[in-house]
């Protein structure tokens, strides 16, 4: 971080290892929304959405977690908690959305505008099959925008949930997010909704999948 002083005045000013945070708001763009940390903001906006008007068919246990870029610790430490027994885990991140000028298409991962990501793998995880299936099979019957997701080199707390505790069916929700770990990381409005629709249509019929 340059700070524009030099090093005597630096040095008064900061020290080695402080925490800064870029004074970024977020705002409304066009169609979409920016600002710093939507990964993984737009995950916790859509799971808090959903909340808001799922019918589950279920016991649901909403959880957020910290620390997913240095280890998924957070989610190993719901995933290990004697009380978080799932049958069923469903992740929510923002991924690589890179349909840019310069960028192979290959290497796009997700495209902004087309939906709510379904994960099929990522350094972190296969999810499983049927639950993969399961939620495109819902995506499709609800008529909710959605595309697929497979990304080699990122990872999500889905990795964790999936087997701390032993095996568990899991899933994953991705918000396509555009410009990763800078202060102008951008989604697509619709696939923000598409992602709110899609978890709270699954929360409704996980007796589908899971007695």
């Amino acid at each position: 971080m340059d700070l524009g002083l030099d090093g005597d005045a630096a040095a008064d000013a900061v020290a080695v290892g402080d925490v800064i945070t870029l004074d970024t708001e977020p705002r409304v763009l066009g169609d979409c929304v920016t600002g710093k940390a939507l990964d993984d903001r737009a995950g916790v906006y859509a799971l808090l959405a959903a909340a808001r008007v799922a019918e589950p068919d279920a016991t649901v246990h909403f959880c957020a977690t910290v620390q997913e870029e240095v280890g998924l610790r957070g989610a190993r430490a719901i995933a290990t908690d004697d009380q978080f027994d799932p049958d069923l885990v469903i992740a929510l991140d923002g991924t690589l959305e890179r349909s840019v000028p310069g960028v192979d298409e290959a290497e796009t991962i997700t495209t902004l505008g087309d939906g709510v990501g379904i994960k099929r793998k990522d350094a972190s995880v296969i999810p499983t099959p049927m639950v993969v299936d399961w939620l495109t099979d819902v995506a499709e019957d609800e008529g909710v925008e959605h595309q697929r997701e497979v990304a080699w080199n990122i990872g999500t707390d889905t990795g964790a949930l999936q087997n701390a505790g032993g095996a568990v069916l899991s899933g994953a929700l991705s918000v396509p997010v555009r410009y990763h770990h800078s202060p102008v990381e951008t989604a697509h409005r619709s696939d923000l909704t598409a992602t709110v629709e899609l978890l709270a249509a699954a929360l409704a019929r996980t007796g589908e999948l899971v007695d």
